[in-house]
C-alpha cells in the first residue's frame, strides 16, 4: 500500500513500532504525514508525530534538531492539557541533554517529568523517572542522590513486578557500587539483575549483566573469571546483532588481556572494538580504543605505533568537534533562514499597510542576526587556529617530558658503566694490554662521552624543533 493511501493513524503506528531500526524512512514518512495535516486542525496526531520526529533524531544522534520538535510537542500538550504526552516528550527532551552530557538541564526536565507522573499517579512512569534521575545523578558524581533515586524506584519495581526493569535498575545500583568499589554490593546487585533477566530471557540485559560481572572481576584481579564472563556477554551480543554492545565487550575483554600482561591479544580485540565502532559510526568509540592502543604499545615500548595511535587519536577530536560545530552552524543557518522568511513575509504585510518605523526595526533585526551569523563563521574560523595550537603544544610537551625522562632514566646507568669501565681498567695492567684491548676500552670511552654531550643536549633544550625521521614520522633535532 502507498503512504498516501495510509490513514494518519497507521502511519504513526508503523514509525512508532520501527523509528529505531528504520529511522531515514521513518523520518520521511513522519514528515509527509505532518505535511497531510497541516492547517487541519488534527492537533492530537500533530503531538504524535513531533513526539515521534523528536525520537527518531534523537537516536540518530541529531540532538539539536530532535529538541525542535520535541519542544513544539510539549506546546501542544501543554495547550491541549495531554499530561500524559506532555511527560513523554519532556523525557526524551531531557534525553537529548544527556547524550549532550548537558547533565544539570537534563536533570531539570526530568524532575518536572516526574512531577506530571506524581500527579497522575502513574506508577511506571514515576519508576523510570527516578531510574533516568539516579543515572543523572552518577553521572554527575553524586553517589548518594543516584542511590536513593535508584532505591525508590526499585521500590515500585518490586510492587509492580516488571522483571526486565526490575533487573535494569538492580544493574545500574551495581554499576554504582563498582564506581566505588564496592566490588562485594556490586556482585550482590548484579547477580540479582542477572537474575532477572533470566528470569524473563531478556537477552540484552542477561549480556548486560554478564558484561558487568566481567568488569567487576578485572577490579578484583580474577582476570580469568573475568575473561569467562565477558566471552559469554560477547556471544549473545554476537546473536543479537548489537554491533555496538559487541564494540564495547571486546573493548572490555582487551582491558582483561592489557592486565595479564598478554598485549598481543589485548591489540586484537581492540582491533575488532576499533573496528566495529567504525562501522556504526560512533567516533567517541573509535577515539577510545586509539588512545587505549596507544597505551598498549607503550607498556610493549612499541613507542612509534604508540605515537601513531595518540596522533589518530587527536584528528578524531578535531573531527568530532569540527562536526559539532558544523551541525551547531546547519542548525543556527536553519533558523536564520526561518526567521528571514518569516521577516520577508512580515514585512511584506507591512508594506502593505505602510507603516515604515516597524519595516525599518524588521531589517535592523535582519542585520544582526546576519551580523551574528558571521561572527559565528569566524568564530569557527578561531577555534580551528586554536585547536591546532594547542595540539602543537601538547606535541612540544610531550617531547620535552620524553626527553627529561630519558636523561633522568639513563644518567645512572651511564654513571654505573663508567665506574665499571674506570675499575676495570684500575685493575688491568695498562702495560701489558694488547692494541685491541687498548681500542676497545677508547672506543667505550668516547661512547659514553658521546652519551653525557648527548644528554647535556637535552638538559638544556629551551625551543623545541622536530625534523623528518621517516615518511610519518619526526624526530627531535639536538643540534
Amino acid at each position: 500500500m502507498r503512504l498516501e493511501d495510509r490513514s494518519i493513524e497507521e502511519l504513526i503506528n508503523y514509525i512508532a513500532e520501527n523509528s529505531i531500526e528504520k529511522g531515514a524512512v521513518c523520518e520521511k514518512i513522519a514528515q509527509e504525514a505532518l505535511d497531510r495535516i497541516e492547517g487541519k486542525g488534527e492537533t492530537e496526531h500533530e503531538i504524535k508525530l513531533t513526539n515521534l520526529l523528536g525520537q527518531i533524531y534523537l537516536h540518530m544522534n541529531r540532538y539539536d534538531l530532535a529538541k525542535i520538535y520535541l519542544k513544539k510537542s510539549i506546546e501542544l500538550c501543554e495547550n491541549e492539557n495531554d499530561f500524559g504526552g506532555l511527560s513523554s516528550a519532556i523525557t526524551k527532551y531531557a534525553c537529548c541533554f544527556v547524550w549532550q552530557a548537558k547533565y544539570e538541564k537534563a536533570l531539570e526536565y526530568f524532575l518536572q517529568a516526574l512531577q506530571i507522573d506524581e500527579k497522575m499517579d502513574n506508577q511506571e512512569s514515576i519508576a523510570c523517572q527516578l531510574n533516568s534521575i539516579g543515572v543523572i545523578y552518577r553521572r554527575l558524581k553524586d553517589t548518594d542522590k543516584a542511590l536513593e533515586y535508584w532505591m525508590k524506584s526499585l521500590q515500585i519495581r518490586e510492587k509492580l513486578g516488571d522483571k526486565k526493569r526490575l533487573g535494569t535498575v538492580k544493574l545500574n545500583i551495581g554499576l554504582l557500587y563498582i564506581d566505588c568499589d564496592e566490588l562485594e554490593k556490586a556482585l550482590e546487585y548484579t547477580q540479582e539483575s542477572l537474575d532477572d533477566y533470566r528470569a524473563v530471557k531478556h537477552q540484552n540485559g542477561i549480556a548486560k549483566a554478564l558484561n558487568n560481572f566481567g568488569i567487576i572481576f578485572t577490579q578484583c584481579e580474577e582476570f580469568e573469571k573475568a575473561k569467562d564472563y565477558l566471552e559469554e556477554s560477547l556471544k549473545i551480543k554476537e546473536k543479537l546483532n548489537d554491533l555496538r554492545g559487541v564494540a564495547k565487550t571486546n573493548y572490555n575483554i582487551a582491558r582483561c588481556y592489557r592486565y595479564m600482561e598478554d598485549y598481543d591479544t589485548a591489540l586484537k580485540y581492540l582491533a575488532k572494538s576499533k573496528e566495529l565502532s567504525k562501522k556504526t559510526d560512533h567516533k567517541t568509540d573509535v577515539r577510545q580504543c586509539l588512545r587505549y592502543e596507544a597505551t598498549i604499545h607503550s607498556l610493549k615500548e612499541d613507542y612509534e605505533k604508540a605515537y601513531e595511535n595518540m596522533l589518530e587519536s587527536e584528528e578524531l577530536s578535531m573531527e568530532i568537534e569540527k562536526e559539532i560545530t558544523s551541525h551547531k552552524i546547519n542548525l543556527i543557518q536553519r533558523k536564520y533562514e526561518e526567521m528571514s522568511e518569516e521577516k520577508e513575509k512580515e514585512i511584506s504585510k507591512l508594506k502593505n499597510q505602510e507603516i515604515p518605523e516597524k519595516l525599518k526595526i524588521i531589517n535592523a533585526q535582519k542585520s544582526a542576526i546576519e551580523q551574528k551569523t558571521n561572527l559565528l563563521y569566524q568564530s569557527y574560523a578561531d577555534l580551528k587556529k586554536s585547536q591546532s595550537a594547542i595540539i602543537d603544544l601538547e606535541k612540544k610537551n610531550t617531547a620535552l617530558a620524553m626527553a627529561i625522562t630519558t636523561n633522568h632514566e639513563v644518567n645512572q646507568p651511564l654513571m654505573i658503566l663508567q665506574g665499571s669501565l674506570d675499575l676495570l681498567k684500575m685493575s688491568m695492567d695498562e702495560d701489558n694490554l694488547t692494541d685491541k684491548q687498548t681500542k676497545l676500552i677508547d672506543r667505550m670511552e668516547g661512547s659514553l662521552e658521546r652519551i653525557r654531550k648527548l644528554l647535556q643536549k637535552m638538559r638544556d633544550l629551551d625551543n623545541l624543533r622536530f625534523e623528518n625521521y621517516s615518511e610519518n614520522v619526526k624526530m627531535l633535532s639536538l643540534d
